[in-house]
């Protein structure tokens, strides 16, 4: 008998699952779906019917999520998100379903599709419905105050300004203060395609970048204050995110994969297409932890907490130190960052990385440039360095005696039996030659010194220019490997030390122009210069909230 093999195809569709979204459930950050189960076709009474078993030949569900932007707006590869409902025994008897989208930015609609799968793999017909989050909004008086386009609102209230746990005496103490409405990009700020953040620009650039957003002064837009972005980051006092992610909970973890801190990944940082929108806070502010650290428009402030007597705070409000003055100008300011950003550290536990990424940790910019006493610097003439420990504090300069000035000085040790006494050796000679340590210093007079040496050509003053016509601007130099260096390497180091390809050292004659200085020198930080960027750092602004109507003269028009 002649073998036949048939070839069956299920052409019967399960029945369509009815999306359910019940708006008690809806809230800033998300919402229930429910849904009845489908059914399968089956024989029923001779013929093809419903079974009126819950799930009967439903092999899964699907739930697509989908985020609904601007037509301006671009999307990303995580604004879809598909949820599978594998069925199981348990699974089975359930007559519906219910799931919780959580952690959602508010204000936000999302477009949701639903369909039931057999075990044939036939779809069912797709549901759909559209649901938005409950928005962020001023409330009270301030419910008539409006965010320039682009914005979103950060309504009055309390929120935990520093923190008491953590190492660092510039967040301490902690206390709870209130501060005014106001308005920030959700965003770190992006250029005009919307496509890349902005980052490797200058405080002052990214000044000039906030305060020329808006042609309306009554939104007074410019960089974020700390008070500022740190209210944003951690979210009312109800809430107080320790990094800004509002599904972080007791896992910090979290950071890495979805916030994009110390993983290396630039091209992360740099993509709003590539992003994590995972990393955000309840109130739709993003990336808060992450990606790139940000200007803050604050001089930074040691201590300053410390300081900080007001319980209520406003948009101009601005650290001060113990004095309650702040260096607001000048080469020593210290311009702050908040949030850490996607470079890897060197700290040996990830605890120490995660820290840098807290909404309460405040930070600011160096550059390393050797540290130098005025005493010990010359630009023609060594001087003899005499060491009596560490620092700037640990050393003096004194004068080459004449008796040796036209000798070849070979070494220089403390004299054994009187500290007020150097032995100099020479070149050619076999005894050394004492040398008194004058002038006295009674900062010295009863200190020993451990060594001495002469000051090397170790500093070299060079002069940046800016190819956007800024005033130039004189630094000082680590002069050690631009010694016996061609120009092809001092143009490696010049970049690197400037930072920004905007800047460059002066030449004269196709030759760069450095002057050489002797001194004794050692390593230290210093306050950035203004032309420094970095391409970790970007920024994002904040603005005044203003009056969408016209109000009487003694009400308040801005949350401030």
């Amino acid at each position: 008998m002649e073998r036949i093999s048939l070839l069956t195809t299920d052409t019967t569709q399960p029945t369509k699952p009815v999306i359910i979204v019940d708006p008690k459930s809806i809230t800033r950050n998300g919402f229930s779906v429910k849904w009845g189960a489908s059914r399968d076709l089956d024989t029923v009474g001779g013929g093809l019917a419903p079974s009126p078993k819950p799930n009967f030949n439903i092999q899964k569900y699907i739930l697509t999520r989908i985020l609904l932007r601007d037509s301006t707006a671009k999307t990303t590869s995580l604004d879809r998100v598909d949820t599978v409902i594998q069925m199981d025994a348990e699974r089975s008897k359930a007559d519906s379903f219910t799931i919780a989208m959580r952690f959602l930015p508010p204000g936000t609609p999302f477009h949701l599709r639903l369909a039931a799968f057999d075990s044939s793999g036939y779809e069912s017909v797709t549901d759909t419905l559209t649901v938005r989050t409950d928005s962020v909004r001023f409330a009270g008086t301030d419910s008539v105050l409006e965010c320039p386009k682009g914005f979103i609102p950060v309504p009055r209230g309390k929120f935990q300004l520093g923190d008491n746990a953590s190492s660092t005496l510039d967040e301490k103490p902690a206390k709870s203060v209130t501060i005014g409405s106001y308005c920030i990009e959700p965003y770190e700020h992006r250029d005009s395609t919307g496509k890349r953040f902005v980052s490797n620009v200058t405080f002052d650039q990214a000044d000039a970048i906030c305060k020329a957003m808006d042609p309306d002064p009554a939104f007074a837009t410019q960089l974020c204050s700390e008070a500022e972005w740190e209210r944003a980051c951690e979210g009312p006092d109800s809430l107080a995110l320790a990094h800004g992610i509002q599904s972080e909970g007791n896992n910090p973890s979290i950071l890495q994969a979805s916030c994009n801190q110390a993983t290396n990944d630039s091209a992360m940082a740099m993509s709003f297409e590539l992003r994590n929108a995972v990393c955000l806070t309840t109130e739709g502010v993003y990336d808060m932890a992450g990606n790139l650290s940000e200007w803050v428009r604050d001089p930074y402030v040691a201590n300053a907490y410390a300081a900080q007597a007001k319980d209520t705070i406003g948009h101009e409000f601005a650290f001060t130190d113990s004095a309650g003055k702040t260096d607001t100008t000048g080469r020593n300011v210290r311009h702050g960052i908040r949030g850490g950003n996607y470079l890897k550290t060197n700290f040996p536990q990830q605890s120490l990385t995660q820290s840098l990424a807290r909404c309460s940790n405040r930070d600011f910019v160096e550059q390393v440039r050797p540290v130098y006493r005025k005493d010990c610097m010359d630009e023609s003439i060594q001087k003899i360095a005499v060491i009596y420990g560490p620092g700037t504090a640990g050393h003096r300069c004194i004068d080459i005696p004449d008796n040796l000035k036209s000798a070849t000085i070979t070494d220089l040790i403390p004299d054994p039996a009187d500290s007020t006494y150097l032995r100099a050796f020479t070149a050619g000679a076999l005894n050394s030659v004492p040398v008194k340590i004058q002038p006295e210093d009674t900062a010295f007079s009863k200190k020993k010194p451990i060594s001495a040496v002469l000051t090397a050509r170790s500093l070299a003053v060079v002069t940046f220019e800016s190819s956007q016509g800024r005033p130039a601007i004189e630094d000082t130099l680590d002069a050690k490997e631009m010694r016996d260096t061609s120009q092809a390497g001092l143009e490696r180091i010049f970049k690197r030390e400037a930072g920004n390809p905007e800047w460059t050292v002066r030449k004269s004659g196709g030759a760069y122009q450095i002057k050489y200085l002797y001194a004794y020198t050692v390593f230290g930080t210093k306050p950035a210069r203004p032309f420094y960027s970095s391409r970790v750092i970007g920024f994002r602004c904040c603005s005044l909230a203003k009056s969408r109507v016209a109000l009487p003269d003694t009400a308040l028009v801005a949350g401030h």
